[in-house]
């Protein structure tokens, strides 16, 4: 829905410096109370790509709706007299994973990893590409869930024989120095693979606990791939951060699937693990404690946050957790239940005030 400048304002106390969370290059993040509810209210700088980094940020959280993706709940484009733009999304209690990272044990820092994944694998099978994918674009709920967000740079993929790249005539910018995958950096083409080359950084950071990806060392620069390449292969377990205590086997083949990510060199890219299996790697590294579910007085769908739940509830595992829209958007997909991953065969319809769960 889109929203008055004036409702924004109100919001946010006329954009006061205590409700400013962030600066983020282009744009500011600001705390907000819309509505009845905490909301982050994300203004884009006048001026910007002449609104591209807005219209493609609102055109791809609008078009996926996952439990791993930061939904647009208002919008404004026009009616701020300064030419800002704005986007309205819940706001996540956690902040990011940069800044969480070195709260979270295992399973924590792995729960992130998997949920970014499916967020991730959301917005390709969407067509659509993330192209700025780090630890300060994946933010936390307060129990810990993540969601993939800031997708200003997202752009749909090429329709046609080759529908794994996006069209970069009118892109001036490409992700952040770092995370950019130096095959598009050679050939100028964004496949799937470069949004796996930047994940798999965002994957050793989290074993490693390095906030940075390249650094200075020695009069050089090092980056983290070569880093984790070199010292890994002598003895995996120096490496990774203490603070998560990390199983060895565990951590052994997080660093291998790191690596995979982040393979360069002739032919390196098709290597590269697709994010389904990617998917499916992480999830067998070990079992992961379930989050606790929503408390019932939350009343809000688990995927977009905004609409009510309660009144449908999925089969065979009944979790009544979901909204109408997202519930036949889940009944349609094939990885199962939000909450549980159990397989949906059928969605019921009637009243379910408790949602029938013992695991998230």
């Amino acid at each position: 829905m889109e929203e008055t400048f004036e409702a924004l304002c109100v919001a946010t106390d006329a954009f006061n410096e205590s409700n400013l969370i962030r600066q983020c290059g282009q744009a500011s993040v600001w705390r907000g109370d819309w509505r009845g509810r905490a909301v982050a209210i994300k203004r884009m700088n006048a001026g910007q790509a002449s609104g591209v980094g807005f219209a493609q940020e609102l055109a791809a959280l609008s078009a996926v709706q996952h439990e791993h993706v930061l939904p647009v709940l208002a919008y404004n484009e026009k009616g701020d007299p300064d030419g800002y733009q704005y986007l309205v999304t819940p706001l996540m209690q956690g902040g990011d994973l940069a800044g969480a990272l070195s709260s979270l044990n295992t399973d924590g820092r792995l729960r992130v990893v998997l949920g970014s994944l499916r967020g991730l694998q959301a917005l390709h099978d969407g067509g659509i590409l993330h192209r700025d994918v780090k630890p300060e674009n994946i933010l936390l709920d307060g129990q810990g869930s993540p969601r993939l967000a800031d997708c200003g740079l997202a752009r749909p993929m090429q329709q046609g024989a080759n529908q794994t790249m996006a069209n970069l005539e009118d892109c001036t910018q490409v992700g952040t120095p770092g995370y950019i995958d130096p095959v598009f950096t050679a050939t100028g083409e964004f496949h799937r693979h470069c949004d796996v080359y930047a994940f798999g950084l965002v994957i050793l950071q989290v074993l490693t606990g390095r906030p940075s990806v390249r650094w200075e060392e020695e009069g050089r620069i090092a980056n983290l791939a070569d880093f984790c390449y070199e010292k890994g292969e002598v003895n995996p377990m120096s490496i990774v951060d203490p603070q998560a205590h990390w199983p060895r086997g565990v951590a052994d083949k997080l660093l291998q699937i790191g690596l995979d990510c982040t393979e360069t060199g002739r032919g390196a890219a098709a290597r590269r693990p697709s994010v389904a299996l990617l998917i499916e790697q992480v999830a067998a590294l070990k079992e992961i404690t379930p989050l606790p579910l929503p408390p019932a007085a939350q009343k809000e769908c688990v995927m977009c946050l905004e609409q009510p739940r309660g009144k449908h509830r999925f089969m065979p595992c009944q979790h009544s957790v979901c909204c109408a829209l997202c519930a036949r958007v889940v009944l349609g997909r094939s990885d199962g239940c939000p909450v549980c991953r159990v397989a949906v065969n059928d969605v019921q319809e009637g009243l379910f005030p408790d949602t029938f769960c013992t695991a998230r």
